[in-house]
């Protein structure tokens, strides 16, 4: 799922040029850099923000945060059961 919806929101910003005329290469029927195109950017950045580099972000403060917590030395206790 997150490989997918990534794509998805970066294709936002992939754009081509044609005669003059940029158009989003997801959709060649969309034109970038037009009224609409920048109505639908800030749900775009808001993608951005959650997607590719929210996920990543979190899932490395959460593995630092982890290793932290790590014990560095390791105590074996041995019980002696009569």
């Amino acid at each position: 799922m997150y490989p997918a919806v990534s794509s998805r929101v970066l294709s936002f910003f992939i754009c081509r040029t044609v005669s003059g005329t940029s158009y989003l290469v997801a959709d060649f029927e969309l034109e970038c850099y037009n009224s609409e195109w920048y109505q639908y950017l800030p749900v775009a950045l808001v993608g951005l923000l959650l997607y590719p580099l929210g996920i990543p972000t979190v899932r490395a403060t959460c593995l630092e945060s982890m290793s932290e917590l790590r014990p560095t030395r390791f105590v074996v206790v041995v019980v002696l059961v009569r």
